[in-house]
């Protein structure tokens, strides 16, 4: 052999060999020391392999350093285990979107023992940090977290002492009831379609708008509901428009959902086109039900009309007219928020329409030229209604300043005013209640005292009336009464008056008035100025809830003195035209 040959091969063998072994040397040399130069948290603690210095845990293991014990959990399984003193142990379950709860129980298995337990969302919990926790020494734990947003939530048991224990975790799905096929289970609940409403969406409810026509049909024996809102001063109308031979019934019912035996409003025509009409609804949520008597199609309409109201009805149809926006249109001559005030002069012997709510007033004015009396006359339309008149001299009057008032129930009623020449006159109307009145000026040309039982003053109409008798026109007579006599079978009628005098020389009186038959129908007043009204007196008893009054009056000085006593029917008579009787007795010792 050529020597050279043998050489150059060996030359090649070396130059190859050297390469191959430090490659293989340097593959297990990190395998060596790859475990040693780790940044994972304790090399994982064995318990996980650590990529790009993050520790990735085996099952059963959690923590940075995959030494904490986490067993993952299913729900509904029981799982037994122990726990030494002071030591945790850590599970975790992940919980979907739509869950109702999620249950923790633990029972403890060991006869002697303490386990704590402890839940939080998306961590471990600690002592300090969680949602819901028991730490009591009870051998049966069960905690809940009701509606629990999705996330893995975590529980963790604390060995307080040496402990033997099961667990379980129940994740709650879905609802309790079938949402049936027009609603959906979320969080528990059904939540329904459109249109669709109660506990299991089966009910089917639209809201309607009022002016829009909804066409739709029924089944045989099938309801359909609608429901609208109606608010306040507005009439109800509704159509139902069939288009077949089927029999389409309509149902209404004001916050309830109408039935066979519970509506407020029916049309059980068996013409294709039913109508229902409320004309003064209350305000608030309105049910409508057709039911399929048979079935059939149908074009349903729901119209609100506004009836606008105005203050006091704009003071009566002479004063002004309401707008459909609630807003008074005034007549000529008349201004004012809901043209309560005149504002040209009233003219004598004329009647001027009015009407007043209760707190509310109207105002008109006079001058009249003429040193006679002139006469404010007012004819209420209702017996049952109440108007105050106040006249007051230069300004519109109120009820605490005024020149002249009658505040009396009558049905009709005069205040005369002494020469009123050289002065404007404002006359207010105040409704007491709810009012509709004429009222007029008038000059009298003759005096109006009734019969002989008074004279008229001298370029007046005011009576002068004789002893015995009392009232604008002298027609009221009054019974002078004996000191200590009793007076039985009296009577007075609603709205009227029954007048007495006594004269005595006392320190004091003592009136007492007994109702026979009835109890806080009558009022009892006195007065030393002349017989009382309901604003001009000096005593009076006005209790409703009794059948006995009385009124006691004391003087410092023994003197000879005049009473006048009326007996009034009240407005709480509910006997009404019927007279009212009663007894009644004055007393004044010799004192």
């Amino acid at each position: 052999l050529d020597p050279r040959t043998t050489i150059t091969g060996h030359i090649m063998r070396s130059r190859v060999s050297p390469l191959f072994a430090l490659a293989a040397c340097l593959v297990l040399l990190a395998a060596l020391v790859a475990p040693c130069l780790s940044d994972c948290p304790h090399s994982c603690s064995g318990h996980g392999d650590c990529h790009h210095d993050e520790c990735r845990c085996n099952d059963g293991w959690g923590g940075d350093d995959c030494s904490v014990a986490d067993t993952p959990l299913e729900s509904g399984e029981i799982y037994s285990d122990s726990l030494n003193t002071f030591t945790w142990h850590y599970y975790h379950i992940a919980v979907p979107f739509g869950t109702n709860a999620l249950n923790v129980t633990v029972q403890q298995t060991s006869q002697y023992g303490d386990v704590d337990v402890f839940v939080q969302r998306g961590h471990f919990p600690t002592q300090r940090d969680n949602m819901v926790a028991d730490e009591t020494t009870a051998n049966y734990i069960s905690l809940e977290v009701p509606n629990p947003p999705p996330a893995t939530y975590y529980i963790g048991l604390y060995g307080y002492w040496h402990v033997d224990y099961t667990l379980r975790v129940d994740v709650i799905n879905g609802c309790a009831i079938n949402c049936g096929a027009h609603g959906q289970c979320e969080a528990g609940e059904c939540v329904c379609m459109d249109s669709w409403t109660g506990e299991q969406c089966d009910r089917y409810d639209r809201l309607v708008v009022s002016g829009n026509t909804v066409h739709d049909h029924v089944d045989n024996q099938e309801w359909k509901y609608y429901h609208i809102i109606v608010p306040e001063n507005n009439v109800l109308a509704i159509t139902l428009d069939g288009e077949g031979d089927g029999d389409v019934d309509l149902y209404l019912k004001h916050e309830e959902y109408p039935s066979f035996f519970n509506f407020d409003y029916l049309n059980g025509t068996i013409a294709p086109l039913s109508t229902l009409i409320v004309e003064e609804p209350q305000p608030g949520t309105w049910y409508l039900g057709c039911y399929g008597y048979r079935a059939d199609s149908y074009d349903l309409t729901v119209e609100l009309v506004h009836e606008a109201t105005c203050v006091a009805l704009c003071s009566g149809p002479s004063h002004g007219t309401c707008g459909a926006s609630g807003t008074c249109r005034c007549a000529n001559n008349f201004e004012g928020d809901y043209c309560e005030t005149m504002t040209v002069p009233m003219a004598l012997d004329t009647l001027y329409d009015g009407h007043v709510d209760q707190n509310t007033w109207n105002y008109y004015k006079f001058a009249v030229h003429s040193t006679n009396d002139v006469v404010v006359v007012v004819d209420q339309e209702e017996s049952s209604e109440d108007c105050d008149v106040f006249v007051k001299e230069g300004s519109t009057p109120t009820r605490i300043s005024y020149d002249y008032a009658e505040l009396s129930y009558r049905e009709q009623f005069n205040i005369t005013i002494e020469d009123p020449s050289g002065s404007d006159w404002y006359v207010g109307v105040y409704g007491w209640t709810s009012c509709t009145y004429q009222v007029s000026i008038t000059i009298p040309i003759e005096c109006q005292c009734v019969g002989m039982h008074g004279q008229c003053r001298q370029g007046s109409d005011v009576c002068i009336c004789n002893p015995g008798w009392t009232g604008p026109h002298c027609d009221e007579n009054s019974m002078m009464i004996d000191n200590g006599s009793v007076y039985r079978d009296q009577s007075v009628t609603q709205y009227n008056w029954a007048y007495y005098t006594i004269t005595t020389e006392s320190t004091m009186l003592l009136v007492s008035m007994k109702e026979q038959e009835t109890a806080g129908f009558l009022w009892l007043y006195v007065s030393l100025s002349g017989f009382p009204e309901l604003d001009t007196f000096d005593a009076r008893d006005k209790e409703t809830n009794t059948d006995f009054h009385e009124v006691h009056l004391l003087f410092d000085t023994k003197e000879r003195r005049r009473f006048y006593i009326g007996v009034y029917g009240n407005p709480f008579d509910i006997f009404g035209a019927d007279p009212v009787p009663f007894s009644i007795t004055a007393w004044s010792p010799p004192l």
